[in-house]
């Protein structure tokens, strides 16, 4: 290669009168050349410095990147890690009846007012009336219980005859169909959780040493935890589920008196049109609540008890005023409203006077509300069941 002929110096750039220094500047060309070659060596290696730097950080990210694609892509397989949890048995749920889940009362239905004449004012529910009654009527109160873990209340309407709500004593199949289903896609999940699992670990067999195999290992220890917690509350499901296959076609109902004994219920008659059951009993003795003999109406302000066994505490009394007469919506059917409380457990007790006059059956409240309890009408009973009282 020729050597490059320089006509001027290269650092001001005057023209040359010799080939060993600028008679302008001073600079010898040798020693700026060879500094010049320097400053270009250290550049390149800065360079290539900067770009062994370069790489090593994308290697750093991308492992970063499929570490968390990892993650990611094994969280969604493995979805029964953290599955949703499993809807209790509808044996422990309490009965469904005691909230207003078919029709609610309309907001913007007035009261019904009862006429009130001379003769029934001053009569009837408003009196204080004697603690004896009351006792009585709460002796005539017993708790029903079924097979499949649900309790109300009913109250013996004569001898032998006991009414309740049907929804006490009837087998909630939508929440037993519901469920089931539960159960069996928990099984679903649990298989492709097991098999996600096995993945990552043929995966991990295949791994270099390194932090992304730790990483690995880690999520498997982790899924492996939720398995095992997983598989322990499914097993309890299935065993709750295989009971309640068994007990939903049992007949073996049973009632608790005031003392604590139990007496088997040898038929249960269902309404056809209301949420009303009458349970036949015939080893049971026990006091018997009536209508009021002189038929007075309830009217608004009227002093009012309600008995039953809410949240299993048996024979509970709690007292209200009578709000009014209900008409729901849609329907015409006409319902007391109380604001005496009525709890889970408390529905097919009675609604009584100060008399142990009985008035109604305690049938909902509106959920998420206080103060807003509901009775059937005790002639609603006499109506539904006149051929078997």
């Amino acid at each position: 290669m020729a050597e490059k002929v320089w006509d001027c110096c290269p650092k001001c750039k005057s023209k040359l009168t010799n080939k060993v220094e600028c008679r302008t500047c001073g600079v010898i060309f040798e020693k700026y050349f060879q500094a010049e070659a320097r400053k270009k060596a250290q550049a390149e290696k800065d360079a290539e410095g900067k770009e062994k730097s370069k790489k090593r950080s994308m290697i750093v990210l991308a492992g970063l990147i499929l570490a968390g694609c990892l993650v990611t892509a094994f969280s969604f397989l493995g979805r029964v890690s953290s599955p949703p949890a499993l809807p209790p048995a509808p044996g422990s749920l309490p009965s469904g009846g005691n909230t207003i889940t078919r029709e609610e009362p309309s907001q913007q239905s007035p009261v019904v007012q009862r006429p009130q004449t001379g003769e029934s004012m001053g009569k009837g529910g408003g009196d204080t009336g004697d603690k004896r009654f009351i006792q009585d009527a709460s002796n005539a109160t017993v708790t029903v219980q079924t097979p499949w873990g649900v309790f109300g209340s009913g109250f013996f309407i004569n001898e032998n005859s006991v009414v309740t709500n049907k929804h006490v004593v009837e087998f909630n199949n939508e929440s037993y169909d519901e469920f089931r289903k539960r159960v069996g896609q928990g099984k679903k999940d649990l298989a492709l959780e097991v098999e996600a699992i096995q993945e990552l670990k043929r995966r991990l067999e295949r791994m270099p040493d390194g932090p992304n195999r730790m990483q690995v290992a880690n999520l498997i220890q982790q899924k492996e935890a939720g398995l095992n917690s997983y598989q322990t509350k499914l097993q309890e499901a299935e065993r709750k589920l295989a009971e309640l296959e068994q007990k939903k076609s049992s007949q073996d109902i049973r009632i608790i008196l005031a003392d604590g004994s139990e007496h088997s219920v040898s038929n249960v008659i269902m309404s056809d049109t209301h949420d009303l059951a009458l349970l036949k009993v015939y080893s049971a003795k026990t006091p018997i609540l009536k209508r009021s003999r002189d038929g007075h109406p309830l009217e608004q302000g009227d002093t009012v008890y309600t008995i039953g066994s809410p949240r299993g505490f048996r024979n509970t009394v709690t007292s209200g005023i009578f709000s009014g007469y209900r008409k729901m919506k849609d329907k015409d059917d006409i319902y007391l409203q109380v604001d005496a409380p009525i709890n889970p457990g408390n529905s097919g007790g009675p609604l009584i006077d100060g008399h142990g006059n009985v008035y109604g059956i305690n049938t909902m409240i509106v959920t998420n509300s206080e103060g807003l309890g509901f009775a059937i009408p005790i002639e609603t009973v006499f109506e539904d069941f006149r051929n078997s009282l």
